[in-house]
C-alpha cells in the first residue's frame, strides 16, 4: 500500500492556516478566510467590543481562535480589533 502523504494545501485546509510569502521574502502563516456570515448578534457584539476597546488576541495555529472568528462570522470579524500573538 502507498502511504504518500496528502498535499500541503489539504493539510493547510485542515490545520486552518496557510504559509504565504509577504512583500518582503517573508514566509508567514496565515489563517483561513472566515467562511460563515454574521448574524445581528455577532454584529452588535463586535460593535459593542469595538466601542468598548476590546482586543482579541488569537494565533493563527489555534482551533479555538479558528472557531471563534467562525462564530462572529465574515462581517463582525472584521470590526474586531485583533492581535496575532505568533511570530
Amino acid at each position: 500500500p502507498a502511504s504518500a502523504a496528502p498535499p500541503f494545501a489539504i493539510i493547510a485546509e485542515e490545520l486552518g492556516y496557510f504559509p504565504v510569502t509577504n512583500k518582503n521574502g517573508q514566509t508567514v502563516n496565515v489563517p483561513k478566510r472566515v467562511k460563515r456570515e454574521s448574524s445581528e448578534q455577532a454584529m452588535a457584539l463586535a460593535r459593542h467590543l469595538k466601542s468598548k476597546g476590546v482586543k482579541v488576541y488569537e494565533t493563527y495555529w489555534c482551533p479555538h481562535s479558528a472557531r471563534q472568528r467562525e462564530l462572529f462570522g465574515r462581517e463582525a470579524w472584521a470590526i474586531v480589533d485583533h492581535i496575532e500573538c505568533a511570530p
